[in-house]
């Protein structure tokens, strides 16, 4: 994909991914390079952190972009299917949810109850 084409926030996952990525390796590979100098086993400890901050990050990046993991506004907008009725096609009633009708239904027999008493 050309960057210049690219959006904002899709670019703003890219850049969060990489950065989670590489900080989760730097973390773990600097506690593995402390914790190798207290108890002298240079470098056995660094490289474990290393690599497991390389797989987490990894495991972590595969999770983010996996499309059954992605938040329903994280994807892109479907079309809709030709069979599918557009939202513009739909009757005005039919936009509305139950709650709604049920509401707009029991104002409307208030009113009727109100004029019939006058």
């Amino acid at each position: 994909m050309d960057p210049s084409r690219m959006r904002t926030p899709e670019a703003a996952n890219y850049a969060t991914a990489g950065f989670t990525f590489a900080g989760t390796m730097l973390v773990l590979g600097g506690a593995g390079y402390f914790v190798d100098r207290a108890a002298g086993t240079q470098p056995w400890l660094l490289l474990l952190g290393l690599v497991v901050g390389a797989v987490g990050g990894f495991i972590h990046l595969v999770l983010q972009f996996s499309p059954r993991t992605q938040s329903p506004r994280a994807q892109s907008p479907r079309e809709p299917s030709p069979r599918e009725p557009s939202p513009a096609a739909q009757s005005p009633r039919a936009q509305y949810s139950t709650s709604e009708r049920k509401a707009s239904a029991s104002e409307g027999s208030t009113r009727d109850r109100r004029s019939n008493e006058s």
